[in-house]
């Protein structure tokens, strides 16, 4: 028994130890001076739609509206889908300047419904040139609009904006250390792992596409976090997405501890899914198809939310110090031991160069307390049915 006991434990420590070898080389890359940012692509091309996804969103909309109006041209489209609104977001939008589409199907609700639903709709009255999403919470640097849908359309494929949060001034350790998480997920690693030679993820905002891989693309109703599984499913059909740094969208972090939970919520259980289904695919596809960008993207994917990471980390080392008390071998402790050591040299790194402008110094006080404060959820997420449906992120204070 304690030989079956030793053997799980070294194959568990292995098994994270690829993922967290990546996620460690992701984040030192990604902290390198960043290459010249793909020249060439400064002219403004035509007919470009941005698609706004909304959904209750009548705090938000108008200046999110009046902020992209100011970045289209004559020949361009701002399309704000009014998903299952029961509030005055298109009223506010129309106000504001933008064309409205409204759907009704309270049965089917989720941001793959809408753009579905944008695409149907731009098929029929104008098809543009390139697509770009935006969320309606959301704020992109100037021009970015036009050098995303240039990237898009020079490349023939799907571009990432730099997309993180911004935490107010008066939030919590907590909600800054979720902050920093999400700069980590969203601006440090994509920038290592593109240089890794992998392709990088769509976060569901600041994403360009050209049109026929818009209008072609399969649709992703029923996830969590469509944008993710979007981009994988491109990756795999030939349209891997790539990152442009130039160009950084924000949007706030909810106000309210309420607010947040929600937000984990739905980020960790949809990369859980998501992971589930296409690592595997993407894995295997991988080897099948000698495509070592594959390979990386899975890996890539396959590492668990930060917090979830160090949870799966200290709690393997602990179990490894105990079949160590039992008698079993040494290695499986030292190899988790080792993982933590070089998780925490990276992110530490990462906060040292990158975060300290997001994350003060005294709120790492507060880690243990945040990531034992994650546990429950994380049982809760493996004993029940994810929810696929929209739900608002509550930003009242």
């Amino acid at each position: 028994m304690i030989a079956i006991l030793g053997v799980l434990l070294l194959l568990a420590a292995v098994v994270l130890a690829v993922p967290t070898a990546v996620l460690c080389t992701e984040c030192l890359l990604g902290l390198l001076p960043r290459r010249p940012n793909h020249e060439g692509v400064d002219e403004k091309p035509s007919a470009i739609a941005v698609v706004i996804p909304a959904h209750d969103e009548s705090s938000v909309i108008g200046p999110t509206v009046e902020h992209l109006r100011q970045q289209i041209g004559a020949g361009d489209t701002l399309l704000v889908v009014a998903d299952n609104c029961g509030d005055d977001t298109v009223k506010i939008a129309q106000g504001a300047g933008a064309r409205v589409i409204e759907r009704v199907d309270p049965e089917h609700r989720g941001k793959g419904y809408a753009l579905s639903f944008a695409m149907a709709y731009l098929k029929e009255h104008e098809v543009p040139s390139a697509v770009v999403i935006i969320d309606a919470d959301c704020r992109i640097s100037d021009g970015g609009v036009s050098r995303l849908a240039s990237l898009a359309l020079k490349t023939r494929r799907p571009v990432q904006a730099d997309y993180t949060l911004d935490p107010s001034p008066s939030a919590s350790p907590g909600a800054r250390m979720s902050a920093f998480a999400f700069q980590v997920r969203n601006r440090i690693r994509p920038r290592g792992l593109e240089r890794l030679g992998g392709t990088v993820h769509l976060a569901g905002t600041g994403m360009a596409l050209p049109w026929e891989v818009f209008a072609s693309a399969p649709a992703m109703q029923g996830h969590i976090t469509e944008d993710l599984a979007l981009g994988v499913e491109l990756t795999l059909r030939g349209h891997p997405p790539m990152l442009c740094a130039d160009v950084h969208v924000t949007s706030d972090l909810a106000p309210n501890q309420a607010g947040q939970a929600t937000q984990r919520r739905r980020w960790e259980s949809g990369h859980l899914q998501t992971l589930a289904r296409y690592v595997p695919r993407l894995l295997t596809q991988a080897f099948a198809r000698r495509k070592p960008r594959l390979l990386l993207s899975g890996i890539d994917l396959a590492i668990p939310p930060l917090a979830m990471q160090v949870t799966l980390l200290l709690g393997g080392c602990g179990l490894g110090l105990l079949g160590l008390l039992l008698g079993t071998s040494s290695l499986p402790a030292t190899l988790f031991a080792a993982e933590i050591v070089g998780t925490a040299a990276s992110i530490g790194l990462v906060w040292l160069v990158a975060g300290r402008d997001v994350l003060r110094f005294e709120d790492w006080l507060s880690l243990p307390g945040y990531v034992l404060s994650k546990i429950p959820g994380y049982l809760r997420l493996l004993g029940r049915k994810r929810d696929l449906d929209w739900k608002k992120t509550e930003r009242k204070t």
